[in-house]
């Protein structure tokens, strides 16, 4: 299964598609969005499709530095960040959750960035998208 609903290589997702796919999570989706604007600029916002393993995600980025992927799913989303050792530094002395802390130490290297994922449900876990958004802005 792949990390997006969405596999058709021929067009992304439309607005429509993805808020009957999302639910009454679609709310969640749009704040991140909102939120990335609302603290980045400039934004850049691009549908990429990876494969089969991913599908369709939406790169949230900032002077050609993507900071987040949001992959949109069946009533819920997927956030993947990618930290460089700096945000991991910071991740691992912040009041972020335990759990988290210990994904992000131990997720999968790649050169000298980690990669992990949040699976965003409802409204619990926005406040803790939005800390991982701040660390990765700022390292």
């Amino acid at each position: 299964m792949s990390l997006s609903l969405f596999n058709d290589k021929s067009h992304p997702p439309s607005k429509s598609e993805i808020m009957d796919a999302l639910g009454k999570c679609y709310i969640q989706w749009i704040d991140r969005i909102q939120f990335f604007r609302d603290h980045v600029s400039p934004v850049s916002e691009t549908w990429k499709n990876y494969g089969k393993a991913s599908g369709w995600t939406l790169l949230m980025s900032h002077n050609d530095r993507t900071i987040l992927y949001l992959f949109p799913n069946k009533r819920f989303f997927t956030v993947l960040f990618v930290y460089g050792e700096k945000a991991v530094n910071a991740a691992k002395e912040s009041d972020l959750p335990e759990e988290i802390r210990q994904r992000i130490l131990h997720a999968k290297t790649y050169e000298e960035d980690r990669s992990f994922q949040v699976e965003v449900n409802g409204e619990k876990e926005m406040e803790l998208i939005k800390k991982l958004i701040k660390i990765k802005l700022l390292h």
